[in-house]
């Protein structure tokens, strides 16, 4: 609950920008951080637009090794978009001028994670793109020519989609991408992972009771 709320004040703060610096805490697999803000306060991130390895699956701790020593090279900024059903906020995080979720499907340690509407456009072609030059010089994780995305490693474990994934969330939905040359943009009715949630609206309703944000 704690964790929570200080999300929702970090969204609903005063400013042009919600955007903010924090220090490394703990680096939790290769796509969640949890990082210490100004104040000396733990928030909990998940960086935006990527999916890496799941720790029990291969290449899972050099996913998780490779996002240390990105997010260890400095201050982190930190820009936040929502928070997500594991509350969590959904940020794009840089460090030394370094988007780092860019930089993770660089080397091959996480796929772009195309059901999410946390990410700019420029980002969302700049993810693939980067993605598919990975794929094709065989980096990191893409040395297994069968390496098998996070999501669908999640689903064998759970056994089936929850419900509450039978579509894509509707501001993803709603979004047309024209596509430029070679770059190929998946159907935004596709099946999300089964942690990422759909990002949650935030109101100040819900930044004043939390707990009755519908999950």
């Amino acid at each position: 609950m704690k964790r929570c709320v200080l999300a929702l004040l970090i969204l609903m703060s005063p400013g042009a920008s919600m955007a903010f610096r924090a220090t490394l805490h703990t680096v939790f697999d290769g796509d969640t951080i949890d990082v210490l803000d100004e104040n000396g306060r733990s928030v909990r991130v998940r960086l935006s637009g990527i999916d890496a390895p799941e720790r029990g699956q291969p290449f899972g701790q050099k996913a998780r090794d490779s996002l240390q020593r990105l997010v260890s090279a400095g201050v982190l900024e930190v820009d936040p978009h929502s928070i997500d059903r594991y509350q969590r906020v959904l940020a794009k995080v840089t460090c030394g001028g370094h988007d780092v979720s860019f930089e993770q499907i660089r080397s091959g340690s996480a796929w772009f994670y195309p059901w999410t509407d946390s990410i700019s456009q420029s980002d969302r072609f700049a993810y693939l793109r980067e993605e598919q030059a990975a794929r094709a010089s065989h980096r990191g994780l893409w040395t297994d020519r069968d390496a098998v995305p996070p999501w669908q490693f999640r689903r064998a474990e759970a056994g089936s989609w929850p419900s509450s994934f039978t579509t894509a969330h509707p501001a993803v939905a709603a979004q047309t991408f024209a596509s430029p040359p070679g770059v190929v943009v998946l159907p935004p009715d596709a099946r999300p992972a089964l942690n990422s949630g759909s990002a949650k609206p935030i109101t100040r309703k819900a930044a004043r009771h939390p707990g009755t944000q519908k999950k």
